[in-house]
């Protein structure tokens, strides 16, 4: 059987195998009494736990370095939550000028479970957009039937290994976009690698990939690293 077979790490490490029905209920809600275009207000970079509420703010400022298309307001964060319970979900959800969502999911170091978290948070976020409640979140843009793109952005040297294993799985219709940046990121936000799907980089001695080559090919968007 050539099926493909999902695993899922607890909390201890170990992984069993899941159905790939089972990923979670789909039945969450939008924490609209709690939702700021604006962000949250953010203290000193030293006070902010966790850290991933810091590149959360950096990646605010510097939103067209990630993706040239998405409009710079409104961005959401942390806008679903589980129904009945209080974990939230998705770190910042944008939109792009054609009316495509976009959930960026951020990290500040490796996360074995990127991946998988993403897929969770792609397949609520299409089933908010499906039921037509994503209208009010973004006015004066026409939300059309287009599934979301999925930003997996990190520093670039973080990314596990086993990443483009786990996207090689995943449905044509999930695009997703991982996104390398500098590791000092929190004095300037730089973007050093680029990665559709299940790409692999190539390294060719410091000078920048052939394109389709699944490594970073520079844009005029793009900050020049130093």
């Amino acid at each position: 059987d050539l099926a493909p077979r999902i695993f899922r790490f607890n909390d201890h490490g170990s992984a069993g195998e899941i159905d790939p029905q089972d990923l979670g209920n789909l039945e969450t809600r939008i924490n609209r009494q709690q939702l700021s275009a604006a962000g949250p207000k953010l203290p000193h970079f030293t006070q902010i736990k966790p850290p991933e509420r810091t590149l959360e703010a950096v990646v605010r400022g510097s939103l067209h370095a990630l993706d040239p298309y998405l409009l710079l307001h409104p961005v959401y964060s942390q806008v679903l939550s589980f129904a009945g319970g209080d974990r939230e979900l998705v770190d910042l959800l944008a939109i792009s000028a054609d009316g495509r969502p976009v959930i960026l999911e951020l990290k500040v170091s490796e996360d074995i479970h990127l991946p998988l978290q993403g897929l969770d948070y792609w397949m609520r976020v299409k089933w908010h957009v499906e039921l037509g409640e994503f209208g009010p979140l973004f006015p004066g843009v026409s939300i059309g039937g287009r599934s979301p793109k999925l930003i997996l952005a990190a520093p670039a040297m973080s990314f596990h290994s086993t990443h483009a294993t786990v996207l090689s799985y995943f449905s044509p219709e999930i695009e997703v976009e991982r996104i390398g940046i500098n590791s000092d990121w929190q004095r300037q936000l730089r973007v050093l690698l680029r990665l559709h799907g299940a790409d692999h980089p190539i390294s060719h001695g410091g000078e920048h990939a052939i394109p389709g080559s699944g490594q970073y090919t520079q844009s005029a968007h793009d900050i020049e690293p130093s």
